[in-house]
């Protein structure tokens, strides 16, 4: 138990809670920079060389973090000598972006094919839309196993392919389609993806659901639209009888602040056009980056470039049929040659909304990095700087790798990473530890390393009050901190106060569930008469349930003195606030006055709503005095 809890628990007791006000500002913890020679590493491997400018360039269409795990599973396609033709790969690295594997075969010794877009099915099996390596025309749905998990036996990862479904053959007018972006029936092998129609007529953009009802061939419906956008986003969610329901969003090809929203409308798609407010005059808009985290929930982003003058970095999210205005920053212009970029998008981690900017200085530092968490109309960025050159030639990211209340927002540009901890708490209080009635209700527990560094956050798996008795427990399932040693465990009340910080060495065994208990007993004990203490386990674990579950601090607290008289009468007290004086933290004083009308038997501190014994005061009380009574109440 830690002195701030002790603190709190007196001030609780004796009605001294200090109120806070509460700043719901998420904090970061630096991790520091990670130099992992990934774009290096990688570009060996899957790079495509060009000799006019001497170098091997990766071609990174997207990246996912998998499944429960804290690998990452980068994708794109490349064209060396590896394999005859262009063909597709997979990478995966560790929560370093250092490189474990890639992936460019499945295990049937089929070449993977480009890959277009790529998404982790709730049970961590894998999906993707690839344009075959034996015929790029046709494009086709494939499912994997879960490659962040060896097979059994094996010392690498393979990719399976549990089924593959034809959905595209750009040889044929009728099956002309590009498709771009791809979603699932969370239980079942129904795809909705999104793309363009190609062929005689202008492009345009389409959405087509496909059903596998495991006999047959798979159900193939088309939805089409009267326009050809840049697509962005893709929503789609299936009703109770399987009925489906989606949006597409995106922006112009040739205006990047003319968005436009492509509903289901029976059997095609009705358009939208919002256009997105450029404030700067004469401005325009060269990069935006769209994302939904619902249907309605649409967030758009942007810079406004005006040349010779100034960059403003926006974020718009939309309100009804207009965009509002949530973050917008100014940065000095600064031109910049070929191997140079400036770039901001949206990164989606488990419903979550993330952003990042990359944004050239030229300066001593020749980039810098805005990134961070987007909550509602809220922006919480972080500022980095980088001495990166020939950014064109490399990939610049940001992933999320979380693991249940730990992130860790890894931006990696070329063979550099810098990685922020942040510990936060997506149905909770998020800022600093400030006092109030719930500071003591248990919440989530973090772990440490041997560093001082957050390996493991996460809400309570079971909380279970006994009496005066608080048990609160975290899991860290199998599949994370193997072979980790745990250095240091707190426990975290609801406004982030730490009420339990214990320094045991725990090594978690390869493989297995780890349960952690904190356990925090309540006595409270009467020690008027030092050779006859007398314990109060009614009060204690009155008390116990209070600060622990019910915060019911009004009728907890002890407020009250009740006078029991010898004819079995009594008469209750209300104590003002200058009759229970702080000494320490962890020490009061109840001072206050009585008169002796008629003998009485003892005096009790009670709670306020008159159920709850906390003390008792036994004396030699003589009729028709005054006495001052006082009592110190301590916490140890």
């Amino acid at each position: 138990m830690t002195d701030d809890y002790k603190k709190n628990i007196l001030a609780y007791l004796c009605g001294k809670t200090e109120k806070q006000t509460s700043y719901n500002v998420p904090g970061i913890i630096t991790a520091g920079l990670h130099i992992n020679n990934l774009y290096t590493e990688l570009g060996a491997i899957v790079g495509e060389y060009f000799s006019s400018i001497d170098k091997n360039v990766v071609h990174l269409n997207g990246y996912k973090q998998a499944f429960n795990s804290t690998i990452t599973i980068l994708y794109g396609y490349s064209a060396n000598d590896r394999h005859p033709k262009q063909y597709g790969w997979l990478a995966l690295v560790d929560e370093t972006f250092k490189l474990i594997q890639v992936i460019d075969t499945y295990s049937s010794g089929v070449v993977m094919g480009y890959v277009d877009d790529l998404e982790i099915a709730n049970d961590g099996s894998i999906y993707l839309i690839e344009r075959r390596y034996d015929n790029a025309e046709i494009q086709r749905i494939v499912t994997l196993n879960n490659i962040a998990i060896k097979p059994l036996n094996s010392d690498t990862y393979t990719a399976k392919i549990k089924k593959a479904y034809q959905i595209s053959d750009q040889s044929a007018e009728a099956t002309n389609f590009l498709y771009q972006i791809i979603k699932k029936h969370p239980n079942k092998n129904s795809f909705c993806f999104g793309g363009f129609k190609y062929g005689s007529s202008s492009p345009y953009n389409v959405v087509t659901e496909l059903v596998d009802q495991g006999t047959g061939s798979p159900e193939i419906t088309t939805y089409n639209s009267s326009v050809n956008i840049v697509i962005k986003d893709l929503w789609a969610s299936w009703d109770n009888e399987d009925n489906l329901d989606f949006r597409m969003v995106g922006h112009g090809f040739a205006n990047y602040n003319e968005t436009y929203l492509l509903d289901k409308s029976g059997n095609s798609i009705s358009s939208t056009n919002i256009n997105v407010p450029i404030t700067t005059s004469g401005a325009y808009i060269p990069r935006a980056d769209m994302k939904m985290l619902t249907k309605t929930d649409v967030y758009y982003c942007g810079y406004e470039l005006k040349l010779s003058e100034k960059r403003v970095y926006v974020i718009y999210r939309l309100n009804g049929n207009s965009y509002k205005n949530i973050y917008a920053k100014n940065e000095e212009f600064k031109a910049f040659d070929r191997n140079e970029t400036t770039e901001n998008r949206f990164v989606v981690s488990d419903g979550e909304l993330f952003y990042y900017a990359s944004i050239y200085v030229g300066d001593e530092t020749n980039y810098k990095v805005n990134y961070g968490r987007v909550v509602g109309d809220k922006v919480y960025l972080n500022e980095e700087f980088f001495t990166i050159t020939d950014l064109i030639y490399a990939f610049n990211t940001l992933t999320i790798i979380k693991v249940y209340n730990l992130y860790n927002m890894f931006y990696q540009s070329k063979d550099n990473g810098t990685s922020h901890l942040q510990i936060y708490n997506a149905n909770n209080y998020n800022g600093s530890a400030y006092s109030n009635i719930n500071s003591m209700v248990p919440n989530q527990g973090v772990l440490y390393d041997g560093k001082s560094n957050p390996i493991f956050a996460r809400n309570l798996y079971n909380k279970t009050i006994t009496g005066r008795t608080t048990q609160s427990t975290i899991e860290v399932p199998n599949n994370y901190l193997n072979d980790k040693i745990i250095a240091k465990e707190n426990l975290l009340s609801e406004t982030n106060s730490i009420l339990i910080s214990n320094s045991q060495t725990i090594t978690k065994n390869i493989y297995e569930t780890l349960n952690i208990n904190f356990i925090n007993t309540l006595q409270i004990k009467n020690d008027n008469d030092e050779t006859n203490s007398i314990l109060n386990p009614v009060g204690a674990s009155r008390l116990n349930n209070s600060i622990s579950e019910t915060t019911d601090y009004d009728n907890t607290k002890a407020l009250k003195i009740k006078i029991n008289y010898a004819d079995n009468t009594n008469y209750i007290l209300q104590l003002k606030e200058n009759q229970i004086d702080k000494i320490s933290d962890t020490s009061y004083m109840y001072d206050f006055d009585i008169y002796v009308s008629k003998s009485i038997t003892n005096i009790q501190i009670i709670s306020n709503d008159e159920t709850t014994i906390y003390q008792t005061i036994t004396s030699t009380f003589e009729v028709g005095k005054f006495y001052n009574i006082t009592q110190m109440v301590e916490i140890v």
